[in-house]
Formats: structure tokens, sequence, C-alpha cells
């Protein structure tokens, strides 16, 4: 098998490992729905977790790259960061916003970690996993987790279809159209990226 078929067949695959997790990641949403806890729900456990998760495969990436490690460890902390973030509501019970302290607090031994493993591997490191194919998951999930999802939560744009909406059909068009906007989006920018990236690749060739 050439290299451009192996290519293609991993970009499938890659597809249908996505398509699997979105299924099961429904699913498991409808199931916590009905089996609720009495604080967190199985969702917001499941987010923390895989939340986590990727925050210790990127320590351990930046444990096994040292001239990347600066960056990785940047990677790490910001995934961290966000875990802290999303226990604001166990820290609220021993002082309201009292994350924000405890973020600090992690900050600076991020800051340490980056000082120790040298700010030469710093760029190097942000710019190896920028060119990676994984970033564009992390930058699709970010956008899904920092700004849609906010958006879409919006108390007042709910109070508004509630009230301008007859029924469940009006919310149901409203979600579906709007995650298909979201996607479509996704889908016109890697157009205009890849006809950018074809001619840098064009513009280097000697004629």
């Amino acid at each position: 098998m050439s290299d451009d078929y192996k290519i293609i067949l991993r970009g499938l695959l890659q597809f249908l490992f996505g398509a699997v997790l979105s299924v099961a990641a429904f699913k498991f949403y409808v199931w916590s729905g009905r089996h609720p806890l009495p604080i967190e729900s199985w969702m917001e456990i499941a987010q923390e977790a895989m939340l986590l998760t990727a925050a210790l495969f990127f320590a351990a990436a930046a444990r096994r790259a040292p001239r990347l490690r600066g960056g990785l460890i940047l990677v790490a902390g910001f995934l961290f960061s966000m875990l802290i973030r999303e226990f604001d509501g166990y820290f609220d019970l021993i002082v309201h916003g009292f994350w924000k302290y405890v973020l600090l607090v992690f900050l600076c031994f991020v800051a340490f970690g980056v000082v120790r493993a040298g700010r030469e591997t710093v760029v190097p490191g942000l710019a190896h996993f920028i060119a990676s194919r994984s970033f564009v998951f992390m930058l699709t999930g970010c956008v899904l987790v920092l700004v849609y999802s906010r958006l879409f939560g919006m108390k007042g744009l709910w109070e508004f279809f509630s009230s301008a909406c007859t029924g469940w059909q009006g919310a149901k068009t409203f979600s579906e159209e709007s995650t298909e906007v979201l996607g479509y989006t996704f889908m016109f920018t890697s157009g205009i990226s890849y006809l950018r990236e074809l001619a840098a690749e064009n513009r280097q060739q000697p004629n």
C-alpha cells in the first residue's frame, strides 16, 4: 500500500473514531439525564475526567521530549487551568471565587516548570504541537468549550426562544441548525486553510 493510500485510510479511520465518540457521548448524555447524582452529573464527572486525562497526556509528552518540554508544559498547564475552573463549585465552598487563588498558585508552578525546562524549548514545543494534526482536534475542542458552549448556553438566548417559539419544534430546529452552522463554519475554515497551504507549497517549489 502506497503512502497516499495509508494517509487516506488514516483519515477515514479518524473520522470513524470521531463519529463513534460522538454517538457514545450523546448516548452517555441521555443516560446521565436519566440517572442523576445528588451533587454533580455523570456528564460533569466525565468532562473532568477527560480534561484531566488530556492534561496528563501532555504532561507525559513533555517528559518524553526535552527539546519541546517548555511548550508542552504550557499546553498541559492550560488544560489543568481549565480543570481548576471546572472545580469552581467545590472551591466556592471555601470562599466564593477561591478557584482564582488556586489558579494563580498553579500558574506559578507552571512558570517554574517552563523556566526549569528552558525557555528555548517553549517556542519549538508550541510550534511542533501547532504543526501537528492533533492541534486541529485541540483547536476545535477549545472553540466548542470556550466560545460556542458559552454562547449556546446564554440565559437570554433560551428565554428569547422560549417566548418566540411554540412547542418543542422551535427549540429542536434552533439546536440542530445552529450546530450545523458551526460544523459548516469549520469546513469553510478548512477549505481556506488548505488553499493557503497549497499556495505556500507552490511558491516554495522551483519553477
